[in-house]
């Protein structure tokens, strides 16, 4: 079966795992503050197991930037999922301190408490969560202050939800919206400037009071440069949008049109990359329009979003496509894992090395045409039909020769990789303490105390003095492995 046509529709199911916020917001707002969920609750508890094995990550945009040209990151798409999507609009990198600035493209629900309508926007941070078969990007601890028309509003933003940084397994199978157990900080925690303090973490969400449609976000980063990121190279790929079968969500009347009109298409371009290429990124634009729209439908089908794009190695049967991927992040190009569709049965998804073809993004509407009705109540009109069929989009892909930097070579951590497949469970989970950590790790309060009588607890790690030795990665064995930061964002591959 070709695994194209058999799961590539993805994106209309896992994006509406934003409404688990709803359950939140009538929390919050009905009857006041509700408890944290601590991750670790007191100081005294032992330290977090360390799995023995772990899924991989793409690198994220904190390790990017001011080693990728700014022209290369403008407007990429750091983020999608259930709570829109984030935009790059710059950055810089002045010693340890990195500041980036994004584009929100929020998700808009409301609640009616029988006496007023409550409205609200939700949006996400950087990390990006693992929804599905689909990567995770840790994004490292921040500072973080929100804008709408220029107008400072983070006093304004509600309580978060988080996917915790670290080094644990997955608590569900890819067949999940959700791979990994998220918590909640309540209530949010804030230096004396007002600033929301993030811990580090694979994806976060928001919510702030009414339908704000010009947002902007910015996060503050103390984080040494862990690695030395050198682009080589770059392709162009010109694609058009997908038509095939698969679930398109609130889209599936166009889809349908499209399909009776004009059959299948699924645009794809061979890699050229250079020798000394170890990752890749791309920045494409997003699509006009969101198939996997829920809550105020007039709203969040008109807001942009992503599409599932992926890496593939045709000769090792089937389609030969990797698992899905959304957003900007470095990508290992040497390995990938395949799509959950290839082992269905398995506990563990098939790994495959060499990609050498990619999948345009699975996209219903180009990003030159607006949302119209017609697309999900049918009825467009022929010439509608044919402006999407012919239009074209540019995604860029940026090779990238990533090394592990000699001067914070003891920050390493190295740990084999895996994918969690459709027939894994939480039981077969295995862990063990670590004893190849190279600093000391102890759990405490990531923030200290600021009077309020709430806190969410996660591992604090201490980052060791920078040494400029020479690196060499220790022996490895049952690779491929990913080279880690202490708070388990991944750096770099290893076959």
């Amino acid at each position: 079966m070709d695994l194209t046509r058999q799961r590539n529709r993805q994106s209309s199911v896992w994006q509406r795992g934003g409404h688990r916020l709803l359950p939140l917001l009538l929390a919050l707002i009905l009857f006041g503050g509700v408890p944290a969920t601590p991750v670790l609750a007191t100081n005294d508890s032992p330290a977090s197991p360390i799995a023995e094995w772990v899924e991989p990550k793409g690198i994220n945009i904190v390790d990017l930037v001011g080693q990728v040209p700014e022209e290369t990151l403008k407007d990429a798409i750091l983020v999608v999922s259930g709570v829109g999507i984030v935009q790059y609009q710059s950055g810089v990198r002045t010693g340890d301190t990195v500041t980036v600035t994004v584009k929100i493209n929020p998700r808009y629900d409301e609640y009616n408490t029988g006496t007023e309508v409550l409205r609200f926007a939700m949006f996400s941070c950087l990390g990006q969560p693992a929804n599905f078969d689909q990567w995770p990007s840790i994004m490292p601890a921040a500072k973080m202050r929100v804008f709408d028309s220029g107008v400072d509003i983070t006093h304004q933003v509600m309580r978060m939800q988080l996917y915790p940084a670290g080094f644990q397994q997955p608590n569900r199978s890819p067949n999940s919206n959700e791979r990994y157990n998220k918590v909640m900080v309540d209530p949010l925690n804030r230096d004396v400037s007002g600033n929301i303090l993030i811990p580090a973490n694979a994806g976060c969400e928001f919510i702030t009071p009414g339908y704000l449609r010009n947002m902007t976000a910015t996060f503050v980063f103390e984080q040494p440069s862990l690695i030395q990121v050198q682009p080589v190279g770059s392709q162009s790929f010109t694609y058009r949008t997908y038509i095939g079968i698969g679930a398109a969500g609130q889209l599936e009347s166009l889809r349908n049109q499209m399909m009776g009109r004009y059959g299948e298409r699924h645009d794809k371009i061979d890699l050229t990359p250079p020798a000394d290429a170890d990752f890749i990124i791309v920045n494409y634009p997003p699509a006009s329009a969101d198939a996997g729209a829920w809550g105020n439908l007039g709203l969040n089908l008109r807001n942009p979003t992503g599409g599932t794009y992926r890496l593939g190695n045709a000769n090792i049967g089937a389609a030969g496509l990797s698992v899905d991927h959304w957003n900007t992040m470095g990508l290992a190009l040497r390995g990938q894992w395949h799509d959950t569709g290839a082992t269905p049965t398995s506990p563990y998804l098939a790994f495959f090395d060499n990609p050498y073809f990619l999948s345009g993004p699975e996209v219903f509407i180009p990003d030159s045409i607006p949302y119209d009705s017609c697309m999900t109540n049918g009825g467009c009109s022929p010439a509608l039909l044919q402006a999407i069929y012919d239009a074209t989009m540019q995604m860029t892909i940026t090779y990238l020769k990533v090394e592990q930097s000699a001067c914070t070579a003891e920050s390493y951590t190295y740990r084999p990789l895996r994918m969690a497949g459709p027939a894994w469970t939480p039981d077969s989970l295995t862990t063990a303490a670590s004893t190849t950590h190279r600093f000391p790790i102890w759990d405490g309060p990531l923030f200290p105390d600021d009077g309020l009588d709430k806190f969410i607890y996660l591992p604090m790690i201490a980052r060791p003095p920078d040494t400029c030795t020479p690196v060499t990665p220790p022996p490895l064995a049952d690779c491929p492995c990913g080279v880690f930061a202490a708070d388990g964002r991944m750096v770099d591959f290893i076959r």
